[in-house]
C-alpha cells in the first residue's frame, strides 16, 4: 500500500525514536515494511531539498551561479570524520584524544559520524561471556561515561546503530518485550541532543556530496567497502570489519567513486575482543576522512605522533 511522504516522516520519526522494531511493531508493520518508509522519507527530504536549490538557484545572478558539486570542490567548511566500532567500554584508552587530534589535523568539520557499534553491550549479550567481565550495571556505567567524554569533545554528530548497538532491543524482543519499552535512543546511549541517530544508514551531504554511510553488516571482506558501494552506485563507508581499513577507488565515465573502510576504535587487547586472539588479523585502529563524493583517506592511529600502542 502507498504511503505519503508525510507519513513515511512520520514513521521515520518513531523508528529514530523506537528502534526499528518497536516502530514496526507500534505501526503494526514488517520491519521490512518500515525500512522501506525510511527509504521514502530520506527521498522525500532529498527531493525537498534539490527543488528548494533549484528554486534558490533561479535567483542568482549568472555571475554567482555555481552548483552543489562546486561547493564540494571548494570545500569551504573543511572534511567530515567518520569512525567506528569503539565497542565502549572496550575502547582503545586514547581513542578520544586520536579522534581530537585527527579533527584538528584535518581541519575537520565539527560534527564527526560514528558508523556503529558505539557500545559492545558483551555481559547482555546471548553469547558467552568473559568470566571475568564487568556486571551489567558497571559496564554500563562505563559506557555512558565513554559516550558522555566523545560528546563533551564533539557535541555534534551522526550515529549509525551497529550490531552491537542492538543488543537491547533484540534480548528485549527474545523475551517477548516491546523494543519501544527501552528508554529513547539518546537516553540508552547516553548521546547528547546535539547527535542524531539513525537505526539503518547515514547520507553525508553537506555539498551534494552523497557519501552513504552503513555500519556493514553483509558487506563483508576485505573487499566489502568497494563492492557495496559498486552496487548501490555511489561512494560507501562503513565499519564492522575491524582487521580490514581501507579506501578503494572506482572511476567510470561518469566519475569517481570509493568505498572506504575505518577500521575500528576497540582495544583488540580487552576482554571483549578475546575470541579473535587467535586470528593472525587484529583490528586496525584509526578513523576516515570525507573530503567529497570522491575523496577520502584512512588516517590510520599509528601514524598520530602520541600513540601509545
Amino acid at each position: 500500500m502507498a504511503i505519503s511522504p508525510k507519513r513515511a516522516r512520520e514513521a521515520y520519526k518513531d523508528v529514530l525514536r523506537w528502534g526499528l522494531d518497536g516502530a514496526a511493531m507500534t505501526w503494526g508493520k514488517k520491519a521490512e515494511t518500515m525500512e522501506r518508509y525510511v527509504r521514502i522519507a530520506t527521498q522525500s527530504a532529498a527531493d525537498e531539498k534539490l527543488e528548494a536549490y533549484k528554486r534558490n538557484s533561479c535567483q542568482r545572478d549568472e555571475n554567482d551561479y555555481h552548483t552543489p558539486w562546486a561547493d564540494a570542490k571548494k570545500n569551504d567548511e573543511g572534511p567530515v570524520q567518520v569512525f567506528s566500532d569503539p565497542h565502549a567500554p572496550y575502547h582503545h584508552p586514547q581513542a578520544i584524544e586520536f579522534l581530537k587530534w585527527v579533527s584538528k589535523e584535518k581541519g575537520c568539520r565539527k560534527r564527526i559520524v560514528c558508523a556503529g557499534d558505539m557500545a559492545d553491550f558483551h555481559s547482555m549479550s546471548r553469547h558467552v561471556h568473559e568470566t571475568d567481565a564487568s556486571s551489567p550495571a558497571k559496564e554500563y556505567e562505563k559506557l555512558l561515561a565513554f559516550t558522555a567524554e566523545l560528546c563533551e569533545a564533539f557535541p555534534e554528530g551522526d550515529l549509525v546503530l551497529g550490531n552491537h548497538d542492538l543488543i537491547p532491543q533484540r534480548q528485549m524482543k527474545e523475551i517477548g518485550l516491546l523494543s519501544s519499552m527501552l528508554k529513547n535512543s539518546h537516553e540508552l546511549y547516553g548521546i547528547s541532543e546535539g547527535w542524531t541517530i539513525n537505526p539503518l544508514y547515514h547520507v553525508i551531504d553537506p555539498d551534494g556530496w552523497d557519501v552513504l554511510v552503513e555500519h556493514g553488516v553483509g558487506s563483508g571482506g576485505k573487499y566489502g567497502c568497494a563492492n557495496t558501494s559498486k552496487e548501490k552506485s555511489c561512494s560507501f563507508v562503513q565499519g564492522h570489519i575491524h582487521s580490514a581499513a581501507a579506501v578503494i577507488f572506482r572511476t567510470t565515465h561518469s566519475g569517481t567513486t570509493f568505498g572506504m573502510n575505518t577500521g575500528c576504535l576497540v582495544d583488540s587487547n580487552s576482554l571483549a575482543m578475546r575470541y579473535g586472539k587467535y586470528g593472525t588479523r587484529k583490528g586496525v585502529l584509526g578513523c576516515g576522512v570525507v573530503y567529497s563524493g570522491e575523496h577520502a583517506e584512512f588516517v590510520p592511529m599509528s601514524s598520530w605522533p602520541d600513540f601509545k600502542g
